[in-house]
């Protein structure tokens, strides 16, 4: 049985998923959020089993000797159900993964990111694919953010220029270095903590 399990193709079991996944968006009716599918993007690490073929392939953090595995989904928030799901070598990042995702994306698609995953030229690939996007970021993403922060305002559209770190990680990917108009909508959160958002959405 063992043997026969590893003749397995995990590609057939990402097929099934696709063509599980066609069906029930063709059969049951489908939430959305102002005519968007909202789709978040989250990703985990996993211990693997200490094989060397498993440590060859997946690696793990320097020095430490686990193999681990990167993973990664794509999630159809308002309906409750996986769209992709993939497991990479550790070394593969998140954002990497993240942005695989948008190559076969729809325009009717909204991506939501945690604060873990803002960059400029994940940014920059979403307005080049012309897909949107809604992440939380960091109050020191970029001096824009910082600003609107301290300014206390709801919510303003800002233009983010790319620094020499993000022009150099843009052109790594073949992506454009113009700078990117994006709209900050702060959010007041129970405890107190101020959550800025960044989006693609323009429109108030």
């Amino acid at each position: 049985f063992c043997r026969a399990r590893q003749k397995l193709k995990p590609e057939a079991l990402a097929v099934l998923n696709d063509t599980l996944v066609t069906a029930a968006n063709a059969q049951i009716a489908q939430r959305r959020w102002r005519d968007f599918r909202v789709l978040a993007v989250d990703g985990s690490t996993a211990r693997l089993p200490n094989s060397p073929a498993i440590v060859e392939y997946f690696g793990g953090p320097r020095g430490s000797g686990v193999p681990l595995a990167r993973f990664s989904r794509l999630y159809d928030v308002l309906n409750d159900r996986v769209i992709q799901a993939d497991m990479a070598p550790y070394r593969t990042g998140e954002r990497e993964l993240a942005a695989s995702y948008l190559l076969d994306a729809k325009l009717d698609e909204l991506f939501v990111y945690d604060r873990g995953y803002p960059a400029f030229w994940l940014f920059a690939f979403h307005h080049t694919e012309q897909r949107h996007y809604c992440a939380r970021v960091r109050h020191d993403f970029h001096a824009e953010v910082t600003a609107f922060v301290a300014d206390g305002v709801k919510q303003r559209t800002v233009t983010l220029t790319p620094n020499p770190t993000s022009v150099r990680q843009c052109r790594d990917y073949h992506l454009p270095t113009d700078p990117l108009r994006v709209r900050l909508i702060r959010v007041e959160l129970d405890s107190g903590e101020v959550e800025v958002l960044a989006t693609s959405l323009l429109d108030q």
